[in-house]
């Protein structure tokens, strides 16, 4: 048991980074889906740091992004492209896993 642990170890550190624990947590319960501009406010950051964290987590395929067009025009624009993330099946089989593994060990 230990082993799968290990093997997991980086997953589980990259996971625990304060900024990036703070976003997977505000995408809770699963099937939150969350804009950029939303964890900005949530989390009293800067969205450049923000962003710089959602990258990572989407290149370990731990959550996912779509872009859309708000329904409410600004201004200068009828609408604006807005970003929004949400947890992956991936993330949530990881954490499963890493529960039983630490339950049992």
């Amino acid at each position: 048991m230990l082993e799968k642990l290990v093997k997991d170890e980086d997953y589980f550190y990259f996971i625990l980074h304060p900024i990036r624990f703070k976003i997977l947590t505000e995408l809770q319960p699963i099937g939150s889906e969350l804009s950029i501009s939303d964890l900005e406010n949530k989390l009293k950051v800067s969205k450049q740091l923000i962003i710089f964290h959602v990258l990572l987590l989407e290149q370990y395929s731990f959550i996912t992004s779509r872009l859309s067009i708000s329904e409410i025009p600004t201004n200068k624009t009828k609408g604006k492209a807005i970003k929004t993330i949400k947890i992956t099946p991936k993330f949530n089989k990881y954490m499963e896993k890493l529960k039983k593994t630490l339950l049992n060990w």
